[in-house]
């Protein structure tokens, strides 16, 4: 059999995207699409490695497992260690879901030490994947795929003023108040436009530094706002500005375990959110 480099790279790449994206939904974890696709294509990256290594079984396995954990960290971040053992089985499993259906239609040379490469339409890869969907959302329940469950309805006030928000809620969200070590809300400016008087809105129009922000707002309420510091997968650091006169409540009971981290941009998902609450 004659294998073209290029069809095997992007083949494994529209699988294994078609993968993750179904492992957040089943998830329920949200994840941007070009970090999807990152982790999709660091799978197709090795998914060649593998397809042209003769390598022993107890070696490949082991592979094989750093791949799974490579994928889902690129993919979905930094997390806990049972969250991300809880997204490297879904992740398996969806997988395993897959080359089910391509052996049982082009039989075990469609596969390659777990490589996909096989000479299908797109339109089959689609029905497959639809197939695929359908028997793991039986597997999986309805339950798992419901937007209540990865989402909170908050509800901020401050000076007889009332903003309503949906916010996406995410386990890995792990900011902590240094002070306090309460759980941080994240929310941009223009969401908490309505709970805010026109002197601070103006301060976070005018700069999108957290230093200089903080520096001008402590200067008109000196213990109303604070500093969180940050780290994420792709920055070193940085800070955001807090802010604790405001009235959190989560799904019609009030937070008070909770502070406001203003984010310099908007928070816009998929689901309607325009906030991220740690859970």
């Amino acid at each position: 059999m004659v294998v073209y480099l290029d069809v095997l790279f992007f083949l494994n790449l529209f699988m294994n995207y078609i993968i993750l994206l179904m492992t957040a939904r089943f998830s329920g974890i949200y994840a941007k699409r070009r970090r999807l696709l990152a982790g999709a294509a660091v799978g197709a990256v090795f998914a060649v490695v593998m397809f042209f290594s003769a390598l022993h079984p107890a070696v490949a396995l082991a592979f094989k497992v750093f791949l799974c954990a490579a994928v889902t960290i690129v993919s979905f971040g930094i997390r806990t260690g049972k969250e991300t053992l809880r997204l490297c089985l879904i992740f398996l499993a969806i997988t395993a879901a897959f080359a089910g259906l391509i052996y049982a239609v082009n039989g075990a040379g469609a596969l390659q030490n777990g490589s996909f490469y096989i000479n299908v339409s797109l339109k089959t890869l689609l029905l497959a994947a639809s197939a695929a969907y359908l028997g793991l959302s039986l597997i999986f329940g309805k339950g798992s795929m419901e937007i209540r469950r990865l989402t909170r309805e908050v509800k901020l006030e401050a000076g007889g003023n009332t903003v309503r928000v949906r916010a996406l809620a995410d386990s890995g969200n792990l900011l902590r108040e240094p002070v306090s070590g309460k759980k941080v809300l994240l929310v941009g400016a223009e969401t908490l436009a309505p709970v805010l008087d026109q002197a601070t809105w103006r301060i976070l129009c005018e700069t999108k530094d957290p230093v200089e922000r903080f520096s001008r707002l402590s200067e008109r309420h000196s213990t109303a706002f604070g500093m969180i510091p940050y780290r994420t997968c792709s920055e070193d650091g940085g800070m955001i500005v807090s802010v604790k006169n405001i009235t959190i409540t989560v799904d019609q009971a009030q937070a008070t375990d909770y502070v406001i981290g203003i984010l310099p941009q908007e928070v816009e998902t998929p689901d309607g959110c325009h906030a991220i609450i740690g859970m």
